[in-house]
């Protein structure tokens, strides 16, 4: 892993250059939108007290085109920002990795994971990174899924955060799923689900601290002491105290699932704020280090 001191001098060297390129379209966009903000006040107020009628009729059509074209530019300098510099932090990183600003993993995977119990109405995802660590290869994105609520006559917001498929270096014979313990409840569907499909629950590991934070549901043909080893539940400490989210696991036979319950935004880019942060950046950095750091833990556990 790449400490800080190291990520600072490849920030400025390489990522600041490239930050400060971006802080001048900031600046530059801003400048454009207050200018055309203040033309649009203008024309609305002549809309209101003019009687032309081909200016009436005129006036609505140049308001919109100023619109779609403020939204238009805004959106490509917010989906500008990740792509420069998510490639070149995995580089730095030695990661063996791409990068999609609008990929997302599958929702067959998202329902093969057991986590949630739903096949969800709504699923969408961005800033897909697959890649390898060593000879396992991973898929992390940000995913969000909402779907009708079993006890509301309304949708609910099933998962927001980030979830992440890696290959288990072992099959597992069945299936593991850890939920945590502090918010079980809003998890109730895919707690009924595991059940429904043999599950049973593990009532204590051993290790007070991993009880405290999850319960596990387990099948039958799976060597439960093999798989839920001493390092793999000092690592699911880890993941939870670190994220301080919701964080859910699952193995399906020699496939590892893993989500966090929090709407993370990864790098997202502002348009009223600078960006030219070295704290923002290497806070990217650090989650992400975090991220392929599970996926090296569950290689080794």
């Amino acid at each position: 892993m790449q400490d800080q001191a190291a990520f600072r001098v490849f920030f400025n060297e390489h990522l600041n250059p490239i930050l400060r390129e971006f802080e001048q379209k900031r600046r530059a966009l801003l400048l454009e939108l207050g200018v055309l903000l203040s033309i649009t006040a203008g024309l609305s107020i002549f809309l209101i007290f003019s009687d032309n009628l081909a200016i009436l009729l005129f006036v609505p059509i140049l308001l919109w085109a100023i619109y779609a074209y403020l939204t238009n530019k805004i959106e490509q300098h917010i989906q500008a920002f990740k792509p420069r510099l998510i490639p070149d932090i995995l580089a730095f990183m030695k990661v063996d990795a791409n990068y999609s600003p609008k990929g997302f993993i599958s929702k067959d995977k998202f329902i093969k994971s057991g986590i949630f119990g739903v096949d969800p109405s709504f699923f969408r995802g961005e800033d897909m990174i697959v890649g390898k660590s060593g000879q396992i290869r991973f898929e992390i994105c940000e995913l969000l899924v909402i779907h009708p609520s079993e006890a509301k006559a309304k949708l609910e917001k099933i998962f927001d955060g980030v979830f992440l498929f890696t290959e288990y270096s072992q099959n597992c014979n069945g299936r593991v799923f850890l939920v945590p313990k502090s918010k079980w409840q809003r998890n109730s569907r895919g707690i009924k689900n595991m059940i429904r499909a043999g599950a049973t629950e593990l009532e204590k590991t051993g290790n007070t601290a991993f009880d405290a934070r999850f319960r596990v549901f387990y099948d039958q043909t799976v060597n439960i002491k093999n798989i839920l080893s001493a390092r793999l539940q000092e690592n699911m400490i880890k993941y939870h105290d670190f994220a301080k989210a919701e964080v859910y696991a699952s193995f399906i036979n020699s496939d590892f699932y893993l989500a966090m319950h929090e709407s993370f935004d990864l790098l997202d880019s502002s348009l009223f704020r600078s960006n030219l942060s070295f704290e923002k950046i290497y806070g990217f950095f650090r989650d992400l280090q975090f991220y392929l750091q599970i996926v090296e833990d569950i290689d080794r556990s």
